[in-house]
C-alpha cells in the first residue's frame, strides 16, 4: 500500500502511518511518498496513492477524508521581539510586522487564504522573506522585527536559543490534518487501516485536545469515511 505524506506533519503521525498492524493483512507492506501536501493529494486522484496525510485539503468531490488533527501556526521571533513575552498571538498583532511566510508553491489554498484575511483585517502585509523549509526561517530573523510563519513540527525543529514560537490563536487560520483516499476506494485494506490508525490516533488523543477551538487553514467539511 503506498501512502503520501508531507515533511511538514509532526513526526509521530508518520511513525503510527508505518507501524500500524492489521490483523488480517499479516504480509502488508507499506511504502511512503514525500511531497508538499496538494502534490500528495493529486497522486491520491491519479491513483498513485492508496491512502494520504494531506494538510488542509480543499473541497473535492473527489475525495474522502477525516481529519486527524488540528493545530495552530507557530509564530517565531528573537526572544527581544515586542511579542516574544506573549503566550499566544493573534493576525491583526503580527501584521505590523514584517514576516519570513512561506512559499505559494508550499500549499496555494492556505498561503493565498492567509494573505487575504491578513489584508481584510489590516491592510498591507509586510513579506520579507519567502522560504519552503523550516530551516531556511531561522537565519532570516535578524532583527528584533521580523517573524516567521511555522509549523508546529517545523517549529520544533529548530527554534532554538535566542529564539522563541509562540502559537497564533485565529479561528478560521489553523492546520488541519486529514487522512484521503478516492471517494470511490472500496478496497477492504484501506478501509480496515483507515480504522485501526484512526483507533490509535483516538487513543492517543489528550482528552482536552477536542475541546480546543485552535487548527490551521482553511475550514473544510469532514466528509464521511467509507467502512464497509
Amino acid at each position: 500500500m503506498r501512502i503520501g505524506i508531507s515533511s511538514f506533519h509532526p513526526p509521530h503521525l508518520i511513525e503510527m502511518l508505518g507501524s500500524v498492524e492489521l490483523r488480517l493483512y499479516r504480509n502488508l507492506s507499506l511504502e511512503m511518498v514525500t511531497a508538499y501536501s496538494l502534490d500528495v493529494l493529486a497522486l491520491v486522484q491519479r491513483c498513485d496513492l492508496d491512502l494520504a496525510l494531506v494538510t488542509s485539503p480543499p473541497p473535492n468531490a473527489q475525495i474522502t477524508s477525516v481529519r486527524v488533527a488540528t493545530n495552530p501556526f507557530m509564530i517565531v521571533v528573537r526572544k527581544k521581539h515586542p511579542l516574544a513575552d506573549r503566550a499566544s498571538v493573534k493576525l491583526d498583532e503580527i501584521v505590523p510586522y514584517p514576516w519570513v511566510f512561506f512559499n505559494r508553491n508550499v500549499h496555494c489554498h492556505v498561503h493565498d487564504f492567509i494573505l487575504k484575511r491578513a489584508k481584510a483585517e489590516s491592510g498591507a502585509v509586510g513579506i520579507r522573506h519567502s522560504v519552503s523549509q523550516a530551516e531556511q526561517a531561522i537565519p532570516l530573523l535578524t532583527d528584533d522585527q521580523t517573524l516567521a510563519w511555522l509549523t508546529p513540527a517545523g517549529a520544533e525543529r529548530v527554534v532554538h536559543n535566542g529564539f522563541k514560537s509562540i502559537p497564533l490563536v485565529d479561528p478560521h487560520i489553523r492546520l488541519d490534518i486529514h487522512l484521503v483516499t478516492l471517494a470511490n476506494n472500496k478496497s477492504p485494506l484501506v478501509s480496515e487501516y483507515v480504522r485501526s490508525f484512526m483507533k490509535r490516533i483516538e487513543e492517543q488523543r489528550p482528552p482536552m485536545q477536542l475541546q480546543l477551538p485552535i487548527g490551521i487553514g482553511i475550514d473544510n467539511s469532514l466528509r464521511p469515511w467509507p467502512i464497509s
